[in-house]
């Protein structure tokens, strides 16, 4: 669909056209009228209009007549048509080339501004469109102002006279900057031919809808005498001669040629992003202006200003700020305000330094330097503290003046939160501070706020990498160095330089491998990654292996890092892990990726190389990583349109392998730098770790890792203790050993002549009672016996399935309690129990995972279970928790709870049949009911009767009194579900939630009414 502004410039004209016949209007209104609004970029209107062409009639064997400036002359007129709101050129063959004049029209000094679009995208040496001006039919002479489509999308300028039909192009070609061609895709082309002795022409070249560029792209000077003249205009177009996809159809459309006009530049509209580092006040504030600003101002609200286009600030306080940016042209100025919050630092205290273990009789003593200003501590052993994740996305060999892909992967960006990294090559071809501006800015650099750059080899084409470190500033470190690190969540992230040379070597000793070697001695992080631009490891053809960061990738193995991000050779190419020289190494080893996927051209891959994985040459994207307490997720995400992409997980490594996360092994915090583990296992070796927490709760990095064995020998005997609890509906009853100094054996009774050697049994009981159980708990030692009266209450109702999640199981939940053996519906890695719930990860949005006891069977059921989420859902999605009942093959109920974005709880249910779940009444929102995060909900369900069943069910938050009415009812007779059926529970995170989510059960209990 035409702008407004092409249509009412049709009108006017159409209005000119009618003074020209005669219709009536005075012929200083025809002039005045016959311009009209410019066609996109604002040109002003003169009165004067040489000639102007809508294309709206349809025609063919030519052009037939202009709406003003008389009929055209054709050279090939057979190629010439008109549909009715186009005028079109065919080019039949390789070096074809077509023009059509208006000879009528006699002009010295023109203005020209049409659109024009072709067919297909270049080959060869391209296709070209002229405007003509000066023509001279007698001599064959003419000026013209030349668009060449380039075979690599590129669109350039320049110039051409012609002396007796022979045609000389003057000026260099100059290239657009950001501006890519695509096939039938119009572009508005103006041309200015002005003066004589010399003549001077100038061009510029935009997107249909886009604001017309201030300046001129192209400009040159010539004074060739015979075309000092005034001359008639026109139109030209060309295939090359080494063109491989004739024909091509160039279309041309809203001519118009008037006297030189001034296009007043239009002012822009302000507008910026911003970021604060989470260690620091620093906020960084990224221009996001459109509408060519040249020169800003900010005003930060705290008294503080600059003038740079991308700016950082630091706050001395935390607190609100109003930040003005005001961007300013030639044409004006544009400020936007808005108000800033400036969070406190993430500043907890430093890691416990200096942690020794003591082994001894089952127990391990532990001691570390105490920490200033840390409000407690706690201990971790075989594991880590859990942390919020972090996302960090990114590409290498990103920006060219003549390439759309660049915008193509920062579109992605556009839908990813968190940070951003570059793998080097920002921009092309010389990382020049105006290639940033004019380039890398109008992609990438709207996420500039939230950018950590890498230098690579391109940067360096302008000498001291000046317009890299100019643009990203105190971001890319010290500009004699182009290397730095910093902490994101728990991990250590090192920005590199491959650029050697320029540095000082990257050689075991240079500065860049010394200070490597200190950081990693230095930081105690869990994970550690590293960013570069020269990959040490490549199957692409276009770049050999950067052999010179050996030593890097060596310092980061022998440093026990996990990750190596690289660009380089403009492909993408997952490793497995290895060592610095290329042995795969599943334990210690580092696993590399190749993103140089960024944007700017594609370069193929050749011969696998030794423990390469995956690879794609022929895609834009970028990597997306989430970086999690000990492992990391990759996402690589394609440019629309594209299909290929790769996502995995892996767990982050010590010198000993593997590491997890886990709760700490201490309840309240510490208030001494000491801890003694009295549930060590002799001959068991065990890894533990320290944190320090501040006043505010803020945890640290964990200390570095020690590892112990607790010594053999004969250990204190332990003291008997345990506890009980009886299953909900049944005669069950869980026993859970409590046991203090590390017992290796027990042995239950429990009173009613059964016994059991299970450290945590379940006794099921023939009648209601009380019972005297004994445990008797032993070690190498020596034994210890506790007696206990247990009293069993009678069952108000019959049980056919019941779980406390009383044991522990990987990829899978087993069988519960009560009711068999659980079937999975989902990968079972994403399913586990342990510290008493059963889990179920849902890894991704649109995900669904359930269990089912196909053992427990009934029609009439009462369900009861608690559950919880490890975080909500993102802005606008929701989680959605279910009971499932009379279930068979793909039918089933499936009463549910809803937890939304904002914390409300909604209760409903739903019907499945043949797999299509249908809603069997709207959804009901528990009024006063706010969900929190990890916080535990009960649900109960009771799903009775038959044609019609009825579906009841209430939600309330553990540790509040079950409400007494039900919050949704509804009834239901679909025929396949009024029988009985199996029971279940399911977990469903729509399409683009934050995931992934852990949603937790337990005391799952479904009883008959």
């Amino acid at each position: 669909m035409r702008s407004q502004a092409i249509r009412t410039t049709r009108v006017f004209q159409a209005i000119a056209i009618a003074v020209v016949l005669g219709l009536g209007l005075p012929a200083t209104a025809a002039q005045a009228l016959v311009t009209g609004p410019p066609a996109t970029g604002g040109q002003a209107s003169t009165g004067v209009t040489f000639a102007a062409d809508s294309y709206s009639r349809v025609a063919s064997g030519g052009w037939g007549t202009a709406d003003v400036g008389g009929s055209y002359t054709h050279a090939g007129s057979s190629s010439f048509s008109a549909d009715g709101s186009t005028g079109l050129v065919a080019l039949p063959t390789a070096g074809a080339a077509r023009a059509a004049t208006l000879e009528a029209v006699s002009a010295l000094d023109v203005d020209v501004v049409v659109r024009v679009r072709t067919s297909k995208i270049a080959t060869g040496a391209g296709q070209i469109g002229y405007v003509v001006a000066r023509r001279h039919l007698a001599s064959n002479s003419e000026y013209s102002a030349q668009i060449l489509f380039a075979s690599d999308r590129s669109i350039s300028l320049r110039a051409q006279r012609v002396l007796n039909g022979a045609g000389t192009g003057f000026g260099n070609w100059t290239q657009i900057p950001g501006l890519s061609h695509s096939a039938n895709t119009w572009y508005w082309f103006r041309a200015q031919f002005e003066g004589t002795n010399p003549t001077t022409i100038r061009s510029r070249v935009w997107p249909d809808g886009q604001p017309e560029p201030v300046g001129w792209t192209f400009v040159a000077a010539d004074s060739s005498a015979a075309l000092q003249s005034s001359g008639s205009v026109g139109l030209r177009a060309y295939n090359s001669s080494s063109a491989t996809n004739a024909p091509v159809t160039f279309g041309f459309d809203d001519y118009l040629a008037t006297p030189p006009q001034s296009s007043p530049p239009v002012a822009p509209t302000a507008d910026f992003d911003h970021a604060q580092l989470p260690w620091s006040r620093e906020l960084r504030f990224a221009d996001t202006s459109t509408g060519g600003p040249t020169s800003w101002s900010w005003d930060f609200g705290d008294g503080q200003a600059s003038s740079s286009q991308n700016a950082t600030h630091t706050y001395a306080t935390s607190g609100t700020y109003l930040v003005t940016l005001v961007a300013s042209n030639g044409a004006g100025s544009d400020e936007v305000t808005r108000t800033m919050t400036v969070d406190p630092p993430l500043a907890p205290p430093g890691s416990p330094l200096g942690l020794t273990a003591t082994p001894g009789d089952g127990q391990i003593q532990l001691s570390w330097q105490p920490v200033a200003g840390a409000a407690g501590y706690r201990v971790y052993r075989d594991g880590v503290p859990s942390v919020s994740p972090q996302t960090f996305t990114g590409a290498g060999d990103i920006a060219g003046c003549g390439t759309a892909g660049d915008e193509a992967t920062a579109q992605l960006l556009d839908n990813v939160t968190g940070w951003v990294w570059t793998s080097g090559d920002n921009v092309y071809d010389n990382g020049a501070l105006n290639e940033f501006r004019q380039c890398y800015q109008p992609s990438w650099g709207r996420h500039w706020a939230r950018t950590f750059p890498t230098i690579g080899n391109h940067e360096y084409n302008t000498p001291g990498a000046a317009g890299y470190f100019d643009y990203f500033g105190a971001i890319a470190g010290d500009r004699d160095k182009g290397y730095y690190s910093f902490q994101l969540g728990s991990w250590l992230v090192l920005v590199l330089n491959s650029e050697c040379s320029y540095v000082g070597g990257c050689y075991a000793g240079s500065a860049q491998e010394q200070w490597l070697r200190v950081q990693l001695a230095s930081h105690t992080n869990t994970c550690t990654l590293a960013i570069w631009h020269e990959p040490l490891f490549t199957s692409g053809t276009s770049h050999t292996p950067s052999e010179y960061v050996r030593p890097l990738f060596k310092a980061l193995y022998e440093g026990s890092a996990d990750l190596v991000l690289t660009g380089h050779t403009h492909n993408y190419e997952r490793f497995a892990p290895q060592t610095y020289l290329g042995a795969l190494d599943t334990v210690r080893g580092i696993r590399q990726f190749v993103v140089g996927t960024g944007g700017e051209s594609h370069a193929s891959m050749g011969t696998p190389t030794a423990n390469s994985e995956v690879r794609n040459d022929d895609s834009y994207g970028v990597l997306k990583l989430t970086l999690r307490s000990a492992a990391y997720d990759w996402q690589w995400m394609p440019q629309a349109g594209k299909t290929f992409t790769d996502t995995g997980s892996k767990a982050c490594h010590d010198s000993r392998g593997a590491v997890t996360t886990t709760g700490p092994l201490n309840g309240a915090l510490l208030g001494q730098p000491s801890f003694v583990d009295t549930t060590a296992l002799n001959g068991t070796e065990y890894r533990y770790v320290v944190t320090a927490l501040d006043g505010a709760g803020n945890e640290s990095i964990p200390s570095a890792p020690v590892w112990a064995t607790a010594s053999s020998g004969s250990p204190p005997p332990p003291v008997a203790d345990f506890a009980f609890s009886q299953q909900q509906g049944t005669l069950s009853v869980n026993f859970d050993d409590a046991s203090t100094n590390s017992p290796t054996s027990w042995n239950w009774d429990f009173g009613d002549g059964a016994s059991s050697t299970t450290r945590n049994p379940s006794h099921s009981y023939a009648a209601p009672g009380t019972y005297g159980v004994t445990l008797t708990a032993g070690n190498g030692g020596g034994s210890n016996s506790v007696t206990k009266t247990v009293g069993v209450q009678q069952p108000s109702s019959a049980a056919i399935a019941n779980d406390s999640f009383t044991r522990t199981v990987s990829n899978g939940w087993g069988s519960a309690t009560l009711g068999g053996a659980y079937t999975l519906d989902g990968t079972a890695t994403n399913f586990s129990v342990g510290a008493g719930v059963g889990n179920i990860v849902l890894p991704s949005g649109g995900t669904t995972r359930a269990t089912r006891l196909n053992n427990a069977s009934a029609r009439d059921v009462k369900v009861l279970f608690r559950v919880r989420a490890n975080k909500l859902p993102s802005t606008g999605h929701q989680l959605y928790v279910y009971g499932e009942v009379r279930g068979n093959a793909n039918s089933a109920y499936r009463p549910k709870l809803i937890i939304n974005s904002n914390g409300s709880v909604m209760v409903h249910a739903g019907a499945v049949v043949n797999g299509s779940e249908s809603s069997i009444a709207p959804a009901v929102v528990v009024p006063g009911l706010t969900y929190s995060a990890n916080s535990w909900l009960w649900l109960r369900a009771e799903i009775t009767g038959a044609s019609p069943t009825t579906i009841r069910l209430r939600v309330w938050a553990d540790g509040q009194t079950e409400p007494s009415a039900w919050q949704f009812t509804a009834t239901n007779s679909v025929a396949v579900l009024q029988t009985a059926g199996a029971v279940g529970v399911r977990a469903y995170v729509d399409s683009i939630a934050n995931w992934p989510i852990t949603v937790s059960f337990d005391d799952f209990v479904v009883t008959t009414p």
